[in-house]
């Protein structure tokens, strides 16, 4: 069978003694790429993923031949060497995917993670119609936007301290669906109340081990909440009752490792806690219920 035409040629050097260009047209086939990407500086796993993301295409198109552009193979071996000197992919790409959406992210925000679609999922079970919710340290807007998404008539206050995280925000609310405001935690919404308070607050002690290119990379304030990651998760806990409708629930991140502590903090306020469980079997998503008042 004939060879099909060339996707992405491998890096080393020609017969020449010369570099080869990593992406350089040549006859071969179809599954050249997977050679390509073993030979980078970087895990085969993540030289894949920028390729898809470059191409804007789902890993079913790597069954098919790739054909770069001189523009899109500059571009890729820039992303490649930016990620070998140790930048965040989603960085990279300045796109982060988060619950089937795809979300604009960078520099003074934090990257969106899978753990946090629990807490998503969470709330949509449990949102009345036409429901009023906060979002607390919405960062890029993935939890606030996603509920927006998914449920049109509800209304979404979305509150963050960081004007380089808010403006991430701005940019990803393309639709206007939401209600921004700037400020720390409860105080743009003092006096109002929701039925239910959505939280992914910092969470990580200051002494944890985190991989370099989070702890170099993403922002402090976002990961880091004293030196028992606990700081932030209190305040919120604490404002909440203040904050929610009868019958209205808290739903908030937290730590692996941390859910006996804040089960204990939360049943102070709260008539009923529960904790939910990540796909590692980790406590992650806190949940607590006011109830209705007597």
């Amino acid at each position: 069978m004939e060879a099909a035409p060339a996707i992405l040629a491998t890096d080393g050097a020609s017969a020449s003694g010369h570099p080869r260009n990593p992406m350089a047209a040549a006859e071969s086939s179809p599954w050249e790429w997977r050679r390509w990407g073993r030979d980078q500086a970087i895990p085969f796993d993540e030289a894949q993923y920028l390729l898809l993301e470059l191409l804007r295409r789902p890993p079913s198109a790597l069954v098919e031949p790739i054909h770069l552009t001189p523009r899109q193979q500059r571009r890729l071996a820039r992303w490649i060497a930016r990620r070998a000197a140790g930048e965040p992919l989603q960085y990279i790409t300045g796109r982060a995917h988060f619950y089937g959406e795809t979300f604009r992210v960078g520099p003074g925000v934090l990257i969106p993670r899978p753990e946090t679609e629990l807490l998503v999922a969470a709330a949509l079970a449990a949102l009345p119609p036409h429901a009023r919710i906060l979002d607390l340290g919405t960062g890029s807007g993935c939890i606030a936007l996603t509920i927006a998404r998914q449920r049109p008539e509800v209304h979404v206050v979305a509150v963050e301290r960081s004007p380089a995280a808010l403006r991430w925000a701005r940019v990803n609310d393309r639709e206007r669906r939401l209600d921004l405001r700037r400020g720390d935690l409860y105080g743009p919404v003092a006096g109002e109340r929701f039925d239910c308070i959505c939280a992914n607050p910092p969470y990580v002690g200051e002494r944890e081990i985190l991989p370099s290119d989070v702890r170099g990379c993403e922002p402090a304030e976002a990961l880091f909440a004293g030196g028992d990651g606990l700081a932030a998760i209190q305040r919120v806990i604490a404002g909440a009752p203040d904050h929610l409708a009868p019958g209205g629930r808290l739903l908030m991140e937290i730590g692996a490792g941390q859910g006996e502590k804040v089960l204990d903090l939360a049943a102070q306020a709260f008539q009923d806690v529960t904790l939910i469980q990540d796909y590692a079997g980790h406590d992650r998503v806190l949940v607590g219920y006011l109830g209705v008042r007597g």
